[in-house]
């Protein structure tokens, strides 16, 4: 949804945007927009603000939450653990360790 939110909002006819994600783009303006953007589609901030996931941090919460939106719960987990900044919270929501069993051959260390 955030590479969405940036052909929304910054590809226009006269302007090419280019995510460069081998630099920092912390501060970056159109980062942050398409974040917000992203974030605003898949979890508005009027639900997220009064939902048992945003206080509780709970898979049962989670679920809930994602089910009424119609979104994985994933999202709702990733959202819960991006703002509690605590990437250990609700492993069992966000496929743990899934995409690296893809690739064998890469050393994860």
């Amino acid at each position: 949804m955030h590479e969405c939110a940036h052909v929304l909002l910054h590809l226009t006819d006269e302007d090419e945007y280019y995510d460069d994600l081998e630099v920092d783009d912390q501060g970056d303006l159109r980062e942050k927009e398409a974040d917000d953007l992203a974030g605003e589609t898949l979890v508005p901030s009027e639900r997220w603000i009064h939902s048992g996931a945003r206080a509780t941090k709970s898979p049962e919460a989670v679920k809930r939450l994602a089910t009424s939106l119609g979104v994985h719960e994933a999202i709702v987990a990733g959202r819960v653990r991006h703002e509690a900044g605590n990437y250990r919270l609700l492993n069992q929501l966000v496929g743990h360790n899934e995409v690296r069993r893809w690739f064998p051959d890469i050393d994860w260390k």
